[in-house]
């Protein structure tokens, strides 16, 4: 047990030095409509790194998202979200050639006791530094940035989840700011949902693992991105 917890720490402390830290993930996820939408498209762009990629931000440009069982109390603070292990970034789109129609929500499921931090960063595109995002990126570009209304994450809901709403509503050519979750586990996908009044649109998004794993297992995942980030350094 000694020798796992001994590698463990030391694949961690790899990841968390600054010649590891990479984007592990980065993309753009194709939503699908239902509803009163159905046969529109919505896009997420997201980024999922082993860095901090908005440390060079000011603190005053992040708010954190309300905690439902806690009126007046937020889900983390800069400090909490600087000494971070893992990051996820994204970006809800509304490319100019969809159909007129609105977003109102973005939910994702998450875990509480596997996200330390969530919320977003006011007035920033994911498209431009310190992002960069660039990956998967083939809807056109939106010009007008638009920060949510409210940012909740609902712990008392079973299963538990992170909500940006917005209002007014994204509507085409618009796009949203940067939306971040931060914790010390590391993604999979899973379905996600965007939600309009009569509709909604479907598709999935790299979360934190919904499911603590076993010391081993943490192990097995951290030696599978060491070898992604060491293959990336070679090439």
């Amino acid at each position: 047990m000694r020798k796992i917890v001994f590698v463990t720490s030391l694949v961690i402390g790899m990841l968390c030095s600054n010649a590891y830290a990479v984007k592990i993930l980065e993309g753009e996820a194709l939503f699908t409509g239902g509803g009163t939408v159905t046969g529109q498209t919505v896009y997420v762009d997201y980024i999922v790194s082993t860095h901090d990629l908005a440390a060079a931000i000011p603190a005053a440009s992040f708010v954190f998202s309300d905690l439902a069982s806690a009126p007046g109390f937020f889900k983390g603070d800069h400090a909490a979200y600087s000494g971070d292990m893992y990051y996820y970034y994204y970006q809800i789109e509304r490319p100019t050639a969809t159909p007129a129609s609105s977003i109102s929500a973005l939910s994702l499921s998450l875990n509480p006791a596997t996200v330390h931090t969530a919320g977003y960063i006011i007035g920033y595109d994911l498209d431009d530094a310190p992002f960069s995002h660039s990956t998967g990126d083939t809807n056109e570009e939106v010009s007008t940035i638009q920060d949510p209304s409210d940012a909740e994450f609902d712990d008392l809901s079973s299963p538990a989840g992170q909500t940006w709403a917005f209002s007014p509503k994204l509507t085409v050519g618009k796009e949203s700011t940067v939306l971040f979750v931060s914790c010390m586990h590391p993604p999979e996908f899973f379905p996600a949902s965007i939600l309009d009044s009569g509709g909604f649109w479907e598709g999935s998004l790299p979360i934190p693992l919904m499911v603590v794993p076993e010391p081993a297992s943490i192990l097995l995942i951290g030696m599978s991105i060491v070898g992604v980030v060491l293959k990336k350094k070679r090439s």
